[in-house]
């Protein structure tokens, strides 16, 4: 927390961009020395592996079923497809693409991060594989109080050697910075962008740079003392379980706003108001009263906005505001 505070503070959008490329070679090294290192190490034969597998469902990528309380194919297809539009307002992926040169530049950068994202999940989905392989022949070494986030270090700690075990602890920092510091920098750019420099009669470069540093620092501050409480939650089954929950509280009614902005003509600030608390509303309900999926979560929300915003902004009437340029439909004829 610190040293990741420390570097986007002094270093911003440039010094975050570098060290992701960094983070993400160490990442991918480390995940694939432990994969081979995993594989090797298995007692069991391939058929035997694959029985095992395949007897506890470990196999199975499809379940058509209309289970809303279990990750079946439909609720991870909406999930995705809600998570794909998310990606219009997200403003850590958006400052990413608007760094680059041109239109062409920004498609590169696409491009690249799917051909970095894609083998890089394949992978972790197989270390995840082999990792419950080998403690399927090792049950006795796992404590049965050691939580699903922890399997992975303990490992590492366990069984690699000298060395190894030191690079995975690295490639977990190097995750985490990763993420910490480009939501950071990201969020330190829409304070002075949004508010500081709209609103601040006299902001200048110099002094909104001074003012981003400021909230760089007060986000890292926040960040660290937030990680240290929830590292102290004894109750807390898994982190991705409340990463999930809460992204689809934040993204959903934001993901609502930018497709009612971009593919409607009709909404405005009534709807987009309405939408807003309709999604938190709806998100609540399903997470605490129908017990839904985490990946749920953010689909209700995203289609709540959607649906009740579009819907009440027929109760105000239309803006009068030039739209050119602002909607697909402009956007596709320029």
């Amino acid at each position: 927390g610190v040293v990741t505070t420390l570097f986007v503070t002094m270093g911003g959008l440039e010094a975050v961009i570098w060290t992701d490329v960094l983070q993400a070679v160490i990442m991918l090294l480390a995940v694939l020395v432990c994969s081979a290192y995993a594989f090797f190490s298995l007692d069991i034969s391939a058929p035997v592996a694959m029985e095992i597998l395949s007897n506890l469902d470990k196999l199975q990528m499809f379940d058509f079923s209309l289970n809303w309380k279990e990750p079946v194919f439909i609720v991870l297809v909406l999930n995705t497809f809600a998570t794909v539009l998310g990606m219009i307002g997200d403003q850590n992926f958006i400052q990413r693409v608007q760094c680059t040169h041109d239109e062409k530049e920004s498609r590169k950068a696409v491009y690249t991060q799917l051909a970095v994202a894609v083998p890089m999940n394949l992978v972790l989905f197989a270390l995840g594989t082999l990792l419950f392989l080998f403690y399927t022949t090792r049950a006795d070494t796992l404590s049965p109080a050691l939580k699903a986030d922890g399997v992975f270090p303990f490992f590492a700690a366990q069984n690699l050697p000298p060395g190894l075990a030191g690079f995975v602890v690295v490639a977990l920092l190097a995750a985490t910075i990763s993420t910490v510091s480009s939501a950071m920098n990201s969020v330190a750019n829409l304070g002075v962008d949004d508010v500081y420099r709209r609103f601040s009669k006299k902001a200048t470069d110099h002094s909104c740079l001074v003012f981003g540093r400021i909230l760089t620092l007060a986000l890292g501050i926040f960040g660290t003392v937030a990680a240290l409480l929830l590292a102290n939650i004894s109750n807390l089954k898994s982190i991705w379980d409340l990463f999930i929950m809460i992204f689809g509280m934040v993204l959903a009614p934001i993901t609502g706003i930018f497709v009612l902005g971009i593919f409607t003509r009709r909404a405005n600030n009534v709807g987009i108001w309405m939408g807003t608390v309709a999604s938190i509303a709806a998100n609540y309900y399903a997470k605490f009263y129908r017990n839904l999926h985490a990946t749920v979560d953010l689909v209700v929300g995203v289609f709540s906005c959607i649906i009740v915003g579009y819907l009440a902004s027929f109760l105000a009437p239309k803006s009068s505001k030039d739209l050119e340029g602002l909607t697909v439909y402009t956007l596709l004829k320029k």
